[in-house]
């Protein structure tokens, strides 16, 4: 991993995706059938500022870019991430759709040339003679806005924008398809574990997703809980969405099953008054689990109202988080 300073038996830092492959294919030549492997490539690609070669930002032109369906100038109330570096560092405000369809070309450029690198290193590992005997997974860290709801980054709890994220397992003994489980990235860890036949720890919060994979069970969760900092609180299940932002006492409902993109929410109807507490109680009880003590609900709620012009006068939102007095 990249300036990480972890027990592994090299550690290597490549300022690109190209220098992580780089040494990896080298270590894989020097150690590849000696003993069993695992190589973790954490390439720094696509993130911002999106980095790629000219032969790759070749391939995408702005022009050619779909704008997503949800796209707004601006995010219509403060979130408590909207003076976070991500949001006013790379693109201004009203977020443009030309502007976007640079981000996006940028965007797609970066996440093909780390493609690329993943490809050697896969090359790689079958002229060893290793690629049957290797187990693949391809993983983000977190999410990303690029202009979903007026946002960009990771600092939100939209299923477009910081929630979701790719997960692909791919190997011996896995077979081809897709699900739409519930998943955490730290369940890749017990999910590892099985498909390696290594023990797997009985105290953890994780969960192998092994029955999802060969088949044997549809889902290993009911519900998903996320978090973004002490500002944004979210729990769905496979129809609902309910996001809690405690800091400005607001609440939004979503039917992802009749509403996808979350562009309508319905948490002022009254009909929905008692999935609301419903959806509430499970939050709690996942807090409760998780060891998350953020109050869900506030007195003295901050003001949800913005503008860009709170981070030009906080000097890029240094001074700028909400305050406003919590109760459990």
């Amino acid at each position: 991993p990249k300036n990480g300073d972890l027990e592994f038996d090299e550690n290597v830092d490549g300022d690109d995706a190209t220098g992580n492959a780089d040494n990896l294919i080298q270590f894989v030549k020097t150690h590849a059938g000696k003993q069993p492997l695992f190589l973790y490539m954490a390439g720094h690609e696509p993130h911002d500022p999106q980095f790629a070669t000219d032969e790759f930002y070749a391939m995408y032109q702005p022009s050619g870019m779909t704008v997503p369906v949800n796209f707004l100038p601006y995010h219509p109330f403060n979130n408590g991430a909207m003076t976070e570096p991500d949001e006013w560092r790379t693109l201004p405000w009203p977020r443009t759709k030309e502007d976007l369809q640079g981000k996006l070309a940028r965007y797609y450029a970066s996440t093909s040339y780390w493609d690329a690198q993943v490809g050697r290193l896969v090359e790689a590992l079958k002229q060893a003679g290793q690629f049957d005997n290797t187990i693949f997974i391809v993983a983000g860290d977190n999410g990303l806005s690029l202009g979903e709801h007026g946002l960009l980054g990771k600092q939100n709890l939209y299923e477009h924008g910081g929630m979701h994220v790719p997960l692909i397992f791919a190997g011996p003994g896995i077979p081809k398809g897709d699900s739409k489980t519930f998943a955490y990235l730290m369940d890749i860890y017990p999910t590892l574990c099985e498909l390696t036949g290594t023990g797997i720890p009985k105290k953890l919060d994780a969960k192998s997703l092994v029955p999802v994979i060969t088949g044997k069970s549809a889902k290993v969760r009911d519900h998903m809980f996320n978090s973004y900092k002490e500002c944004q609180r979210s729990i769905r299940d496979e129809r609902w969405k309910m996001i809690r932002y405690p800091l400005i006492n607001k609440t939004q409902l979503f039917d992802l099953q009749a509403d996808p993109h979350e562009m309508t929410d319905v948490s002022e109807k009254p009909e929905h008054a008692g999935r609301i507490q419903e959806l509430l109680a499970v939050l709690q009880s996942h807090q409760k689990q998780f060891g998350d003590k953020t109050p869900v609900l506030v007195v003295n709620p901050a003001d949800p109202a913005w503008s860009p012009d709170m981070v030009s006068k906080t000097q890029g939102g240094k001074n700028s988080k909400l305050q406003c007095h919590t109760t459990n």
